[in-house]
């Protein structure tokens, strides 16, 4: 610490001190690295200002179908998607209650769909999760009752894949329904 503080002072000189600056004398550094900061930042604004100097900057990527993860309740309000139907597409469910799971597959299976699960137990892990994401087709993750491992695996794959996915706040039934209802929208 003493070798930085005297590597930080030696190699600044102090500001000149006056009768009323005295006692700011030891934050000299301080007003020095304002000065060289506001420079900076001017100096960034003109060259962004000038119309010549935007041939660096790229056009941002599109998105495909989401351009963030929706956290649904069950009290969100959801208006009918006007394909009502799956049609044979796969719904990875990660996490959430296991005894909800027939309750799940019920909701998916009545709208056509097919019902994939991953529980995060002793029998499984996230290399089987990661298969499970390239070969489903949406996700549907309640973050009550999730391995925190899990979860950002997921958020990090929708985001990269713009794989549709709803995050849920609750294990419920109610608000499992408004997710898939949620996720019909973005087909």
């Amino acid at each position: 610490m003493k070798l930085i503080k005297r590597m930080v002072f030696d190699g600044i000189s102090p500001a000149k001190t006056t009768s009323s600056t005295a006692a700011l004398a030891p934050f000299s550094v301080l007003l020095r690295f304002e000065s060289f900061l506001v420079a900076a930042l001017h100096s960034v604004r003109n060259f962004i200002s000038k119309p010549d100097n935007h041939v660096f900057i790229s056009a941002p990527p599109t998105l495909s179908k989401i351009d963030h993860i929706p956290l649904i309740k069950a009290s969100t309000p959801i208006a009918e998607a006007g394909n009502s139907h799956f049609s044979g597409q796969s719904v990875l469910c990660v996490g959430g209650q296991i005894l909800l799971y027939p309750a799940y597959r019920q909701i998916i299976e009545d709208a056509g769909g097919q019902f994939l699960s991953f529980h995060g137990g002793a029998d499984m892990s996230i290399i089987d999760l990661h298969k499970l994401l390239q070969d489903t087709d949406m996700i549907i993750c309640p973050i009550d009752c999730i391995r925190h491992e899990a979860y950002f695996v997921i958020k990090r794959y929708c985001e990269h894949f713009s794989k549709p996915c709803v995050m849920l706040d609750r294990s419920r039934i109610t608000t499992f329904y408004n997710g898939i209802r949620m996720l019909k929208n973005f087909q």
